[in-house]
């Protein structure tokens, strides 16, 4: 009997410490940002990041390639809905991102939902150079 308690106390201590160290990198935050990077891996300053939607503004990313779009209308709830960003840069691949996937997980059974660039740890994009 002694054992039982042992292991059901040795068992809800590992579901009470499992649950308090939770994975935080996938927090939703209330803007868009990220960082972007060339194909060698090096940040990319100067890019034009813009969101395409009607009265959306561009930001340029910054001396470490982190870029940030803020805007009173989005929220943790809003922000979650598909949209598109553009990243345009002279001498690169303007490139064009969702930032919801939906699609069969990895046993191609349920649905799975990602989101992009609204998560407290960035996400980064490369951003490919012209071929001249």
């Amino acid at each position: 009997m002694k054992w039982i308690i042992i292991v059901y106390l040795f068992i809800f201590m590992s579901c009470n410490f499992s649950s308090s160290t939770k994975d935080n990198s996938r927090k939703i935050t209330d803007y868009y940002h990220g960082i972007v990077l060339n194909e060698q891996f090096e940040k990319v300053t100067g890019v034009s990041v813009m969101i395409l939607e009607p009265g959306s503004h561009a930001v340029a990313t910054d001396k470490e390639g982190h870029f940030e779009i803020k805007n009173k209308k989005f929220n943790k709830i809003n922000i979650q809905l598909e949209k598109s960003i553009i990243f345009a840069k002279e001498g690169y691949i303007t490139d064009t991102v969702s930032t919801l996937l939906i699609g069969p997980n990895h046993l191609g059974k349920k649905k799975s939902i990602n989101n992009y660039f609204i998560h407290e740890i960035p996400d980064t994009i490369i951003l490919r150079r012209k071929l001249f």
